[in-house]
């Protein structure tokens, strides 16, 4: 998904689908900084996961402590040499989002209510480290937005569902302010992602009936996410945000064909 975040957001930031060795680069680097941030979560959640998740690799024994970390270290490593090779700007992103995975992994992983903005941050990163290679940000990061506040959403939901889990361990946003307000918030969140889709088509950046029509269809399932959600259906809600955001990046990808 990582990967298919920096294609998107290269091809936004050119208005047109084209292919270079740079976007290949740069999304197998995000590919790789994913999976070390994937493999680094896993190493720092460890101890929590031997209580709830035993058949897991770490938990188990079947990947030992230290092998993890260091493959952990080689994927962030490898992307960053990947990035490289592109330009300064993807370089720095790189490594700025390798370092904000470390930190979240090891101290924000029992503070959700932090890490829900990081990982939401970060999935919309990938558009603008698409973008970074064009050096052309404004429907890239417009686009990014809207995939923050979707994926902001769909966090806050999780932490509702996991909420009894997560007691005495972490700490979510549920457990701060309570569930109908965690759920006021993910609904807001929904809704703003709405607003920021509008803005392309808006300044005149995108246009076109295909467009419209894809994006008025997204518009009304993450509509449908919010009714989920006052109705207490958190895990169909996260669901349903899925498939909006799914629809509002067609809507995008519709535009540029």
């Amino acid at each position: 998904m990582a990967a298919l975040g920096v294609l998107l957001g290269y091809w936004l930031s050119l208005h047109r689908l084209m292919f270079s060795w740079e976007v290949v680069l740069a999304a197998a680097a995000a590919f790789c900084i994913c999976g070390g941030g994937m493999t680094v979560n896993d190493f720092f959640d460890r101890n929590v996961d031997a209580k709830a998740k035993k058949n897991r690799p770490l938990p188990s024994g079947r990947i030992g402590e230290r092998v993890a970390f260091n493959f952990a270290s080689s994927l962030f490593l490898l992307g960053a040499i990947l990035s490289l090779f592109v330009n300064s700007e993807v370089f720095f992103i790189a490594v700025g989002a390798s370092l904000f995975l470390l930190a979240y992994s090891a101290v924000l992983l029992k503070y959700k209510y932090l890490g829900n903005w990081v990982v939401a941050g970060l999935t919309s990163l990938t558009f603008l480290f698409g973008a970074a290679i064009s050096g052309e940000y404004f429907l890239a990061g417009m686009v990014g937005a809207l995939a923050f506040l979707s994926n902001l959403g769909r966090e806050i939901s999780k932490d509702i569902e996991d909420r009894k889990a997560d007691r005495g361990v972490k700490r979510s946003l549920p457990m701060v302010l309570g569930v109908k307000a965690s759920a006021a918030v993910a609904a807001v969140a929904y809704l703003l992602a709405i607003a920021f889709s509008v803005v392309p088509f808006a300044v005149g950046l995108v246009a076109g009936i295909e467009f419209m029509l894809l994006l008025l269809i997204s518009y009304g399932v993450f509509a449908l996410c919010v009714i989920q959600l006052m109705q207490g259906d958190y895990a169909e809600s996260r669901k349903t945000s899925k498939f909006a955001m799914a629809i509002a990046l067609a809507a995008f990808l519709m535009a540029l064909v």
